[in-house]
């Protein structure tokens, strides 16, 4: 409620495909004979395992109560529920409606929903996992109109788009996210601009964004630490389309690698190398030694931080509705350093610039005129720094630079008429 009276929705993280080997229900079906032994995947003698040895996806912890092998696609300690059981599939819609009727969720963001059925040896993306969404995103809708619910499938970008025509209102673009940290790491943009093409044609901006997540390594960290890099990879994600996702933490720059507990340490608020302004309590683990500069407390009285850059980018996109649901079009600009699109709504255009190189992009570097329909001497106004814009000098200008320069990692917005 409190949330709710601040204007904030509140999307729950909804775990679909597995439990706990703890949990009482798979206790419960430890024992054949019990009701729950059904919620989950036997086999007396389990077939080839799909990701080798090394993967192993078929348990024998179970062996000696139930005689039988059991499945978990992640890992022993977290079994995968049998969604073909009417009496599991129940129990998942009863969880999901508790949090959006019971406690006022207002969405839920569904977890690893590419292996919720399999169908050996096919054991990601199977037609009985798309009915079997059909049915929930359905029953979801019945009990909340209105409620979002957003898919963690990894695929490529059309058969993440899949999870979407199967009811859901949006789904994770995993090869953008990658894109976008390749590009940058080696400063080209043609990977990020066939990433971009490739989720437009897709998903038509109904995807979700992101440089991060719970899962993989820091963005700061995957970005060498490098701050530009960090404030560059922002600028994509909120000036493209879709719906984007800001792991905590990106905003500030925090960084963490692999194993989960260095990649989900408590937000750093303040510069208390103690409890980082999170709480109180003990932490479970030291906060990071990073913590005294890279903080909300210190960057939000600087104007040229990283929050401040996100600031900037997010009230950009609120204010602009050509960036948060305009149709896009990407430009070509002759250099591979340079990335361009046109991102417009019938009463918006923008011209979208960024190098996501390391080294200026002086020269090499130009733009059609005829691409974005300008009239000679028109007059464009930048949007994120306020720099001066050069209008083309001829509508049919086929070597138009906007900006005499592009810094090293640094993005534009120009409103055109």
């Amino acid at each position: 409620a409190a949330c709710h009276q601040r204007g904030i929705r509140i999307i729950v993280d909804d775990v679909l495909n597995h439990c706990s080997s703890q949990h009482p229900w798979f206790q419960s079906a430890l024992d054949p004979g019990s009701d729950k032994h059904e919620w989950f995947v036997w086999r007396d003698q389990p077939p080839p395992e799909p990701g080798g040895p090394r993967h192993p996806v078929w348990h024998d912890q179970s062996i000696a109560r139930t005689g039988q092998y059991y499945y978990g696609f992640f890992w022993h300690g977290m079994p995968d529920l049998n969604l073909r059981s009417a009496g599991a599939t129940q129990a998942m819609h009863e969880q999901s409606q508790f949090w959006l009727a019971d406690m006022g969720a207002d969405g839920l963001r569904l977890d690893a929903i590419h292996h919720l059925i399999e169908d050996w040896p096919q054991f990601e993306h199977t037609p009985e996992t798309f009915s079997w969404l059909r049915d929930f995103a359905d029953a979801m809708h019945a009990v909340k109109p209105g409620v979002f619910l957003v898919g963690e499938a990894w695929g490529d970008p059309d058969t993440i788009a899949r999870y979407i025509q199967s009811g859901l209102d949006s789904a994770f673009a995993f090869p953008l996210c990658f894109a976008i940290e390749n590009g940058l790491n080696q400063g080209s943009a043609h990977g990020i601009a066939d990433a971009l093409a490739e989720a437009w044609i897709a998903m038509r901006g109904t995807q979700s964004t992101i440089i991060g997540n719970h899962d993989i390594d820091r963005v700061m960290s995957r970005l060498g630490g490098n701050t530009d890099k960090a404030a560059c990879a922002a600028t994509i994600l909120l000036t493209t389309p879709g719906i984007p996702f800001i792991y905590y933490g990106e905003e500030i720059g925090m960084q963490g690698t692999k194993p989960d507990p260095d990649i989900r340490t408590p937000m750093q608020w303040t510069a208390d190398p103690d409890n980082a302004g999170f709480s109180t309590a003990t932490p479970w683990k030291p906060i990071h030694p990073s913590v005294t500069r890279i903080n909300v407390e210190t960057q939000s009285g600087d104007d040229g931080s990283l929050l401040s850059h996100y600031r900037r980018l997010i009230r950009l996109r609120q204010t602009h509705p050509a960036l948060s649901h305009g149709d896009f079009r990407l430009l070509e600009t002759g250099d591979d350093r340079v990335l361009a699109f046109l991102r417009q709504t019938p009463g918006q255009r923008l011209l979208v610039l960024i190098n996501v190189s390391g080294e200026q992009a002086r020269d090499g570097w130009a733009l059609d005129a005829r691409a974005v329909d300008l009239q000679d001497g028109t007059h464009l106004t930048e949007l994120i720094h306020a720099v001066p814009v050069q209008a083309p000098q001829r509508a049919d200008d086929r070597a138009w630079r906007p900006l005499p320069a592009l810094e090293p990692r640094a993005g534009f917005v120009i409103q055109l008429p």
